[in-house]
């Protein structure tokens, strides 16, 4: 390890000195970089092209990143720079998008956290590929969501994956999701092992009453490992203790 290395480490989180450090040599640029950017967010056209533009040097060492601008496009750009990302959060991820996006989305091979706000999928079976695709994932929120296809009803098809690439749901938020994708996920968590650790589970559906169908086969299967519960649902289920 180099002295000067040790010196950068010292220094994280003072964002000042940090930038003075990238300027001395290009032997303390990328370890400066590392630290000054953990984290990236992309709210405008002007930050896309900035990131696109220099997303060499430092996306290797990002842990973050939260975008509203071509969201549909960062799986596809940055997903075999971004290896080591943890949280990944899309405002406005809507259709048109990549037929593959599982394919692009499975090169965040580290990746616990996926939000999805304000999102229009082709239909649900995309959903549950990019889940499947996040070997590492245990936190899943989507809100105000919705399909192109909005027939409810369909079969799941069965995964071509292995059960132990599956990854481990441990928490779980929904809010103003439609039903397009809210049945075939309470279908899917009924009869897949990836929600079966889940201890905390969020809901808060558009409709209440129409919550209930698809509320009640979710509860019944998350109900022994749950430790917290927030349901927008006005129902209770003696049954199950709850």
């Amino acid at each position: 390890l180099e002295l000067y290395e040790n010196i950068i480490r010292f220094l994280k989180g003072h964002e000042y000195s940090l930038r003075s450090c990238a300027l001395v040599c290009r032997a303390w640029h990328f370890p400066s970089q590392t630290l000054l950017h953990p984290v990236i967010r992309i709210w405008s056209h002007e930050r896309f092209v900035a990131v696109m533009q220099c997303r060499e040097p430092f996306m290797a060492s990002v842990k973050r990143l939260e975008s509203s601008q071509y969201p549909q496009n960062l799986p596809i750009s940055l997903g075999r720079l971004a290896h080591q990302l943890q949280c990944l959060k899309l405002d406005g991820f809507h259709v048109p998008y990549h037929r593959n996006i599982a394919m692009f989305m499975s090169r965040y091979s580290q990746l616990s956290h996926l939000k999805l706000n304000d999102f229009t999928l082709y239909s649900f079976e995309d959903l549950r590929k990019i889940v499947y695709a996040l070997p590492k994932l245990h936190d899943l929120e989507l809100s105000n969501g919705d399909t192109v296809s909005q027939n409810v009803s369909s079969q799941l098809r069965a995964s071509g994956l292995m059960a132990n690439n599956c990854p481990c749901i441990s928490r779980l938020r929904t809010s103003h999701v439609e039903e397009a994708i809210m049945v075939p996920l309470s279908r899917w968590i009924a009869s897949t092992e990836v929600f079966k650790y889940c201890k905390e589970l969020y809901m808060e559906p558009d409709d209440p009453e129409e919550g209930r169908m698809w509320f009640k086969p979710i509860l019944y299967k998350l109900a022994p490992t749950l430790i917290t519960l927030h349901s927008g649902v006005s129902e209770s289920f003696p049954d199950i203790g709850m």
